[in-house]
């Protein structure tokens, strides 16, 4: 028993209506003008004018959409998912032995029926009633073919373009930070080359400062001799001044002992051993307090002139230091 479903017609439109009468065959409204079936352009079926847009080889036989539908039903052809290829007949050109006719015979199925393989073949219209119906149900199934490739190019374009937009967009934002970063990289330039030129100064005062140490060395030393020369010539007095035990003592004395910024002892009161965290320099109380208010709000650590420390604070950092 054969399975009835819906019908298929030339363009492959679905339709509900019952089953139509047997077309006439192609030759009988087309005659003379199919050279070559090819191997996917005929149909074996009863339902079509045995040369449709395309067939399936379905159990060995090739059937177009109408006949196989007619003969096995939807359901089966979904089931088996059937693949339909395109027909590979050839035909004569539409206006064949007419003048200005391409009089080519290997025009494919399409080209036949748009009659686009030469001017006169776009002019050529058939009288035969069947054939202007086939013609023009072949022609909408194009039209509708092409109307989809219409839609789904649009659809892509759209996309692509929306697609874009979000690229440039993207490259837009990527440029922007790239200026800033690059903006930020000469502006660090200009930090370092900056930070270079104090470095340099620095060590000139370093080397001058070490210069002026060594000055300072040879003349303290050469004063000291002096002083021990005089106090030794002069002892009654010196002793009395105790000047050679206080020069001996401060001569003497560990560097744990005294401050290296102001020279003098440390003591629990004013003069207490304490510390700046942010550079970790020892010196006294005193000298903090007499920077904080010689100096601006934000003074330099006391070791600034010692050991070329340009770390400032403000007064309550201070900390003691507990040894």
């Amino acid at each position: 028993m054969k399975l009835r479903s819906r019908k298929i017609d030339a363009d492959g439109a679905s339709t509900s209506a019952p089953k139509i009468a047997r077309m006439e065959s192609f030759e009988s409204i087309f005659p003379g003008m199919l050279i070559s079936y090819g191997k996917f352009g005929k149909c074996v079926g009863t339902e079509c004018d045995g040369v449709p847009l395309g067939t399936a080889e379905i159990q060995g036989r090739n059937l177009c959409g109408v006949c196989a539908t007619e003969e096995y039903g939807s359901d089966f052809l979904e089931t088996e998912d059937t693949s339909f290829e395109q027909s590979d007949a050839k035909f004569k050109c539409p206006a064949y032995g007419k003048e200005g006719s391409c009089n080519s015979k290997m025009v494919s199925i399409d080209v036949f029926y748009l009659g686009t393989c030469c001017e006169p073949a776009s002019k050529v219209f058939v009288e035969n009633k069947k054939a202007q119906e086939k013609q023009l149900k072949v022609v909408h199934h194009f039209y509708r073919i092409e109307f989809e490739n219409v839609h789904c190019s649009k659809n892509f374009f759209e996309s692509t373009k929306c697609q874009m937009k979000g690229i440039e967009d993207e490259i837009q934002r990527d440029q922007e930070a790239l200026e800033e970063k690059m903006k930020k990289v000469e502006e660090d330039k200009k930090i370092l080359e900056g930070k270079k030129k104090h470095l340099e100064r620095m060590n000139q005062n370093h080397e001058a400062s070490k210069r002026q140490l060594i000055k300072n060395e040879n003349v303290k030393n050469d004063v000291l001799k002096r002083l021990k020369q005089l106090s030794y010539q002069y002892h009654s007095v010196a002793t009395k001044l105790s000047l050679d035990e206080d020069v001996e003592a401060k001569e003497n004395r560990k560097d744990f002992e005294y401050c290296k910024a102001c020279g003098e002892n440390y003591n629990e009161t004013d003069r207490r051993k304490s510390f700046l965290p942010t550079c970790g320099h020892v010196a006294c109380l005193k000298c903090f307090e007499e920077d904080a208010c010689e100096q601006d709000d934000y003074p330099f650590c006391p070791m600034n002139w010692v050991k070329d420390c340009d770390n400032q604070y403000y007064l309550h950092e201070v900390r003691r230091l507990y040894e």
